[in-house]
């Protein structure tokens, strides 16, 4: 029931444990180590005498967690969950969220036990033709809680509240979203380019020259419907702030006619990704010809289904729905994190 020895002296504990069993334990066949209280290194020591069997032990509480709006104190654990559930995002990518877009109006929490268990943020959304909508992002639940009804529990309170609303999220994981009503209603090509098929030369040349961005996405945007409205203000202020966060570059195509496109990119080491693609269609091929000599590594294309290029092809939702909308999926876009 009680063992204690001097951790310092190596082989004390097993030396204790055999005298025991052979002096006190001889005729019986099983002893009972008792349990490891939840301990790491305790179970990994128990574990290490080869026991032939464990039961499995249990806390119970009630659950009465509840849901809140976030309050100013709890800024730095939202923050602490966030950093540890999104795998793509780092202590700077985190910083310019908190700083630029987190509004504690606009987050929910679900409290158990006087902690923060889970928490979301909903924010307005003007999308093409539903300028009055709002978008669900930052769904996560510490670890230790996960498949205990903490994300459901907040999913529906908050949806209850915004219920007349259309409401979007980012689709990385669908199957998670379906059982709330959320059906697919965006979708993306990622293409890895077959650098062999644009290997010729080329009229279009890039540049850092970034004047024309508004210009370029709308242009772009008047093929398809249900796009993210953005501002001049956003390219001309946000959106450079954006890109210094998450290590992204941009890039714009020219020809003698002028501007005819962007792409946003990041360097990951074995390949390029160009996670925002605005181009012209009829320079596509031109420009795609440029991009595959500018980068000497495999280049990856994450852009719209319309688009007409030679590589390795997967599909992705990328955006998804609380209401129904008949537009065909392929002349809808949006690319927007936050």
């Amino acid at each position: 029931h009680i063992e204690k020895a001097d951790k310092t002296i190596r082989g004390l504990y097993v030396t204790l444990r055999k005298e025991f069993l052979e002096h006190e334990c001889a005729n019986f066949k099983y002893v009972n180590r008792e349990e490891d209280m939840g301990i790491e290194n305790l179970r990994i020591s128990k574990e290490r005498m080869h026991p032939c069997h464990m039961v499995e032990k249990t806390r119970i509480f009630i659950n009465d967690a509840i849901v809140t709006q976030a309050t100013d104190e709890d800024t730095e654990t939202i923050k602490e969950i966030w950093m540890d559930r999104f795998e793509d995002e780092d202590e700077v990518s985190t910083e310019f969220y908190f700083k630029y877009r987190y509004k504690k109006e606009n987050t929910y929490v679900v409290r158990f036990k006087d902690k923060i268990i889970s928490a979301l943020q909903i924010v307005p959304f003007k999308v093409k033709d539903y300028e009055d909508s709002y978008f669900i992002l930052g769904v996560s639940t510490r670890r230790e809680y996960e498949g205990q009804g903490f994300m459901k529990l907040l999913m529906n309170h908050v949806l209850d509240i915004y219920k007349d609303k259309r409401i979007y999220l980012q689709a990385y994981h669908p199957e998670i979203y379906m059982p709330f009503g959320f059906k697919e209603s965006h979708r993306h090509i990622l293409y890895k380019l077959d650098k062999a098929k644009y290997c010729l030369p080329s009229n279009i040349c890039l540049s850092q020259d970034i004047s024309h961005l508004y210009d370029d996405y709308m242009r772009y945007t008047a093929n398809f419907n249900h796009y993210l409205m953005r501002d001049e203000d956003y390219f001309n202020n946000y959106l450079r702030i954006r890109c210094a966060a998450f290590n992204d570059s941009v890039l714009t195509f020219k020809n003698e006619y002028g501007q005819q496109g962007y792409m946003i990119y990041n360097d990951r080491g074995k390949f390029v990704y160009i996670s925002e693609f605005i181009y012209n269609k009829e320079y596509l091929d031109d420009i795609l010809k440029t991009i595959s000599v500018y980068f000497y590594k495999d280049i990856r294309i994450e852009t719209d289904c319309m688009a007409s290029i030679h590589g390795e092809k997967t599909d992705m939702i990328t955006m998804m729905c609380n209401q129904e909308d008949n537009t065909p999926l392929e002349k809808r876009y949006i690319n927007e994190i936050y």
